[in-house]
């Protein structure tokens, strides 16, 4: 593991208290955790940008023609 000096506002750090101590962790794992959480979210999103360039209409409209037009199972209906 690597060490860093953070300066944060001081209402952001009585947050991450509270959350550290509601969880029952440390607050250098509360941080970590928020951290790798906010960064997976922005890896997500990347990656489904980078997936939606790759598609197109016309092959959803033609896998979509594929499946059978039947009603849904009745635990499924509304």
């Amino acid at each position: 593991m690597s060490k860093i000096r953070l300066k944060l506002p001081v209402s952001l750090l009585r947050t991450i208290r509270e959350l550290a101590e509601k969880n029952q962790i440390s607050i250098n794992r509360t941080i970590a955790k928020a951290l790798a959480e906010h960064f997976t979210a922005l890896e997500t999103e990347e990656y489904f940008y980078r997936r939606k360039s790759r598609g197109s209409r016309a092959k959803y409209l033609r896998i979509l023609r594929k499946v059978p037009n039947r009603s849904p199972v009745k635990r499924d209906r509304l």
